[in-house]
């Protein structure tokens, strides 16, 4: 018989014993993780490199030593209020660590900061809903490029607001935004890194327009050093915990 525990101390002291079990399991499937490793490598210059015994602590600190709190996820989800900041406890899956926040700014904001940061070489983390409008095989994200409503005579178009109340919108993939194309300052395509191997796209990159953008695009994460004065102010406030079931899951 399996016994529920009902204090917190129980409780508590219950999912450290599961954790238990499945970490077991997890070694017996796939082995017992390295508490040490081997780093080799090339620079630029082709000059070989063999670093020893590295954590990935002393890996992180030494190679990639990114300060999480100099970074800000914009959002554009205009089901919700904006100029508001929200957070996901729900989503926060890391013990102790950077909690979720959405400052919700609106998308003219979020391509603003995307565009300055491309503009200073800096690449963009975005999440969307890619596998709406999409031609997979040739890596084109673009809501007109299938004519749906005209097939069918009818008018099929969800805005944003309406794809996220029922729950037709998510962010159900993450890709990187490299380039993006300006005419007259205005965005007309970006270019995408995507993760899906180089048979698709053009060697793995995707072109995106920007009416897909509008319609798709639901966060960016970006350098606090690239957001408008309103957006730091959007930023700074106190988060309003969302629930699980809420449409920004």
């Amino acid at each position: 018989m399996v016994v529920t525990p009902t204090h917190e101390e129980d409780l508590r002291a219950y999912k450290v014993d599961c954790l238990r079990e499945i970490y077991r399991m997890l070694v017996y499937a796939f082995g017992t993780p390295p508490a040490s490793f081997d780093f080799e490598y090339r620079d630029k210059d082709n000059n070989y490199y063999n670093i020893r015994n590295l954590t990935p602590t002393t890996f992180f600190k030494d190679y990639v030593a990114v300060d999480f709190d100099q970074y800000t996820v914009l959002a554009d989800a205009p089901d919700h209020e904006y100029g508001k900041k929200y957070g996901l406890p729900s989503q926060d899956y890391i013990f102790s660590g950077k909690k979720i926040e959405l400052a919700n700014v609106g998308i003219t904001a979020m391509k603003k900061a995307v565009i300055a940061s491309l503009k200073d070489g800096q690449t963009v983390w975005f999440g969307c809903d890619v596998v709406k409008d999409m031609d997979r095989k040739e890596g084109i994200l673009d809501p007109n490029y299938f004519k749906k409503s005209e097939l069918f005579d009818t008018d099929l178009h969800l805005n944003k607001a309406e794809r996220l109340a029922t729950r037709d919108g998510e962010v159900s993939h993450a890709m990187t935004m490299t380039g993006v194309d300006l005419i007259d300052d205005q965005p007309t395509k970006w270019k995408v890194e995507n993760s899906w191997g180089e048979k698709l796209g053009d060697k793995g990159y995707f072109i995106m327009s920007d009416a897909w953008f509008d319609d798709y695009v639901y966060e960016v994460v970006v350098q606090n050093k690239y957001l408008q004065a309103e957006d730091k102010h959007v930023a700074a406030k106190e988060k309003e915990d969302l629930a699980p079931w809420d449409s920004l899951r």
